[in-house]
């Protein structure tokens, strides 16, 4: 595969070359799955509102900073993870890799599990501190999303 007659390696020296090129050509994707996630927002509040009324779209609305909590905390523990790849690759110790990842992705499963058990258990008590709905008119909504 190729872009503009360049072949695509999976090793790149990013300290060669100019250096505007380079920083777009490693941005580039990381801005281009921002978009696509900004377009999930738009075409899922679209289909909530338009499909199941305020009520549902409101409880949307309220439980985003919950989900963008979370899923800045597992981006800070693959950011966190990143560095000490970077250093055992490039140090070529691939056995501690391995053990790395395997204990990170271990990690992770349990994690979710935990979280998913929480957010099950946790879910009402969570909602009626937040007050977001007078009555119960989106409790039912947000336990849901």
């Amino acid at each position: 595969m190729s872009i503009r007659g360049q072949v695509l390696r999976s090793n790149v020296d990013m300290t060669q070359g100019r250096p505007l090129n380079v920083i777009f050509s490693f941005a580039l994707p990381l801005l281009m799955g921002n978009l696509f996630n900004q377009l999930y927002n738009v075409v899922d509040t679209a289909i909530v509102g338009r499909a199941l009324g305020a009520d549902a779209l409101a409880a949307v609305g309220s439980t985003g900073n919950i989900n963008a909590c979370l899923f800045l905390l597992l981006a800070g523990l693959a950011t966190g993870v990143s560095v000490i790849v970077s250093q055992y690759w490039g140090a070529e110790r691939y056995d501690e890799l391995r053990r790395l990842l395997g204990t990170f992705l271990t990690l992770l499963l349990a994690a979710s599990v935990v979280m998913s058990l929480l957010g099950v258990l946790l879910a009402e008590p969570m909602l009626r501190v937040s007050a977001r709905c007078e009555r119960n008119s989106c409790k039912c909504y947000e336990q849901k999303y």
